[in-house]
């Protein structure tokens, strides 16, 4: 309830500005807003249940206001020997967050301590493989072995 809340006051306070934003800033939050309604106001948290060498859990506690309601899934991961499991984590949370959105979506980043917007978007996808890789398991970019 607090999060829909929050959400109705961000949307609120877009508007606001796009009132007195300039014609290419209105035009982008504007964008932003219908980006916003567009979500069926699905969200949830993440959290690493079990690390292995090659096998992995994590559960995803999801809400919904349309339709849904709240669940919770245990979702299993596997990889080759030898093979990045933190990557292969990573890479099905992409999946599950693809389940729901296809563009922008927000994302509350506790490692950096405020809400910021990532992309679904498939072409944004080495971006958005790097900062989760690097929330969950404070992985460097360095690290870019796959």
């Amino acid at each position: 309830e607090r999060r829909r809340l929050a959400e109705a006051d961000m949307l609120r306070q877009l508007e606001a500005q796009s009132g007195s934003a300039g014609q290419s800033e209105d035009s982008g939050l504007k964008r932003n807003i219908e980006s916003l309604a567009r979500s069926d106001g699905t969200g949830g948290v993440f959290s690493i249940t079990r690390m292995g060498v090659s096998t992995a859990e994590f559960a995803f506690n999801g809400w919904s206001r349309a339709g849904r309601g709240r669940w919770r899934e245990y979702i299993q991961v596997e990889t080759e020997p030898g093979g990045d499991i933190e990557r292969a984590v990573v890479r099905r949370m992409i999946a599950l967050i693809r389940e729901h959105y296809s563009g922008d979506f927000r994302w509350e980043s506790y490692r950096l301590g405020r809400t910021i917007t990532l992309s679904a978007a498939p072409q944004e996808n080495e971006g958005l493989e790097d900062f989760l890789l690097r929330e969950f398991f404070g992985t460097p970019l360095a690290r870019r072995g796959r």
